[in-house]
């Protein structure tokens, strides 16, 4: 069927750029060409393209008589460079290393000897254009010589050399723990907690070479793989080399939670035995691991330094205060366990010393009130955070002024040393018992604290005001959650170098991290004896 466009209503669009040109040097192209090529009238073509009679023949003109005016309407594409200086300077000695059966990774070798620099690929371009395919695999022996990694021995105790000697090494640091382990006796709890072990590498040795590597600061088990060759973290761990790092991530792999338990009770057991002191007051806390596994049903816990909650798992730590030293942990909890972890850290300090914690600190997030009612039935003191609620900041601005107390904490490299302390006694739903609750202000600069002699009408609700968290998002998710009273303090104010750090920055005590035994306690003054001995008391300023 043959189709006409004779009697089309409107103008194609293809033939209306052509016809009704939008840009000025296709407009005059198209103008020319009507009047040189189709022989139409000056004016005419002046008149169809908008030119004036005058502006046409100047145009006419300049096309006549400047070459320049006619090469405007086409130009030239600009080509790059034909040549590759650098790929031409070695293409000579490239082509000749090829023919003897050199890999391009063996002529980057020598050319980088000879003082030429080139890439891998400028080379491969090389090879393609001088017509050479690819380098069939080749053996060993038709290979050029090149340093190759050296093979390290393979890591076995029967092996070991004992004679006489000496070498260099960097890790010299790590036998000033000898004497240590020797008093502990790591190969009784090694035999204690049943781990496992071989002939080669027996289980005493491979904890040791775990133990160096946390002793010299290496953060993950591969980079053991740049100490195979160093003799001082092998003769530590008494083998003729250091595992290599698949064996190393594989034994970690073979220790179960319960052989954890069993390597933690022994080591408390020795360490006992050994003389080493301990200390009565521990820092609990709770810390998540993030895992990304789909093939374990983890739950979901908050990751701090994320800001979160994600999938990971659950582990509790207890702090000795004293000695600065961990002294028991506890993986996987879940989250029905999470409340009474505190009290399984009691049984087990009971256990192996004897002896009840005399003083726990945590913050308001680690268990709940009914929990720490059993620790008040055990005579356990406790430390800890309480969370702020809008009906308690309500009560804690009600108060007169007479109620507040200024108190001077002596000896500490701050700023603001005269806070103010509002003592209570509280009784809170799920405790027996009253409850003694502190709350101090004005631990930070006075432009922090300007709300304070406000009413609670006209006090702003953001996270400025020195009684409200910093962490807005956590709070809103604790609200649903359980939260813990005060045994003997809380604290309101902002984050000082000086206090006891807690994971709620707007709580802190004073207590310096040397223990213990040389926390600063808020001394009374002699006409005061508000503040009880379990904090300390109250010096008057």
């Amino acid at each position: 069927m043959r189709s006409s466009t004779a009697n089309q209503i409107t103008t194609p669009p293809d033939r209306n750029f052509f016809l009704a040109p939008q840009f000025p040097l296709q407009r005059q192209y198209e103008a020319l060409r009507a009047f040189f090529v189709d022989e139409k009238a000056s004016a005419d073509v002046a008149r169809r393209f908008g030119y004036s009679e005058g502006a046409f023949r100047v145009l006419c003109h300049q096309f006549r008589h400047h070459p320049e005016k006619r090469a405007s309407f086409f130009r030239q594409p600009q080509r790059g460079p034909q040549s590759a200086p650098l790929r031409d300077r070695v293409r000579d000695l490239a082509v000749a290393m090829r023919k003897r059966n050199l890999s391009v990774y063996d002529m980057q070798r020598e050319l980088a000897a000879a003082g030429h620099t080139i890439s891998i690929n400028s080379l491969i371009l090389l090879l393609r254009e001088e017509g050479f395919s690819r380098l069939p695999r080749r053996a060993d022996d038709e290979r050029p010589f090149t340093v190759k990694p050296e093979i390290a021995a393979v890591a076995d105790v029967r092996r070991l050399d004992l004679s006489p000697g000496s070498f260099r090494t960097r890790l010299a640091g790590l036998f000033l723990f000898v004497p240590l382990l020797d008093r502990i006796g790591l190969q009784k709890v090694v035999t204690a907690a049943r781990l496992p072990g071989s002939k080669m590498i027996p289980a005493a040795q491979a904890v040791a070479s775990l133990l160096a590597l946390k002793l010299i600061g290496a953060e993950r088990k591969s980079h053991v793989m740049d100490l195979v060759m160093d003799q001082a973290i092998a003769l530590f761990a008494g083998i003729n080399v250091v595992p290599k790092r698949s064996y190393l991530a594989a034994y970690s792999s073979r220790i179960d939670h319960r052989a954890c338990l069993r390597f933690m009770e022994a080591w408390l057991e020795q360490v006992e035995r050994a003389g080493l002191a301990h200390g009565s007051s521990f820092d609990l806390d709770f810390h998540s691991v993030p895992a990304n596994s789909t093939e374990e049903p983890l739950e979901k816990h908050y990751v701090s330094s994320r800001s979160r909650s994600q999938k990971g798992i659950l582990v509790f730590l207890a702090r000795d205060a004293a000695q600065g030293v961990l002294r028991y942990a506890n993986a996987g909890v879940t989250k029905s366990e999470q409340a009474s972890e505190i009290l399984q850290f009691v049984r087990f300090w009971k256990k192996h010393t004897g002896e009840l914690p005399a003083e726990l600190v945590f913050d308001s997030q680690l268990t709940t009130y009914e929990k720490l009612s059993e620790l008040n039935r055990e005579g356990i003191f406790f430390i800890t955070l309480r969370r702020r609620s809008r009906r308690m900041l309500q009560q804690i601005y009600s108060q007169p002024d007479a109620a507040w107390r200024r108190i001077s904490l002596p000896a500490l490299t701050r700023i603001y040393r005269n806070p103010k302390v509002l003592e209570e006694r509280v009784a809170l739903s799920g405790y027996a018992g009253e409850l003694r609750q502190l709350t101090v202000m004005e631990l930070a600069p006075r432009g922090a604290d300007r709300a304070v002699d406000q009413s609670p009408q006209t006090r702003p609700g953001g996270t400025g005001d020195p009684l409200r968290a910093t962490h807005a998002h956590r709070e809103r998710n604790l609200r649903s959650r359980p939260v813990l009273p005060h045994r003997c303090l809380v604290l309101h104010g902002g984050n000082e170098s000086g206090f006891r750090h807690a994971t709620d920055t707007h709580g802190q005590f004073v207590i310096p991290h040397d223990g213990a035994a040389h926390r600063q306690r808020v001394q009374p003054f002699h006409s005061e004896n508000g503040l009880s001995q379990s904090v300390g008391p109250v010096r008057q300023s």
